[in-house]
């Protein structure tokens, strides 16, 4: 939970836009879960702005140690919009 005003910084592998390497995501995600319990392919920073965070810090990155399908990244700093009062 978060309470409003509170913010969550965060580090998430992401979908990437080139369509090769989109298609080698999703070929290998299930040995991406299956290793390290997570998703690689998921649009996450559109699901972030779905469930209403906004974003104070967002930036694109890749971990340069990972495979190739799990490089691209985001970081940053979100946090749970106030509720207007009014």
């Amino acid at each position: 939970m978060l309470r409003p005003g509170g913010q969550f910084l965060f580090i998430e592998h992401v979908r990437v836009d080139d369509a090769g390497t989109a298609r080698l995501q999703d070929k290998m995600n299930w040995l991406n879960r299956l290793v390290v319990c997570c998703d690689c392919n998921r649009p996450t920073l559109d699901s972030i702005k779905a469930a209403g965070f906004a974003l104070a810090l967002v930036e694109h990155t890749v971990l340069p140690k990972a495979s190739k399908f799990v490089r691209p990244a985001i970081l940053g700093k979100r946090h749970r919009a106030r509720p207007h009062t009014g």
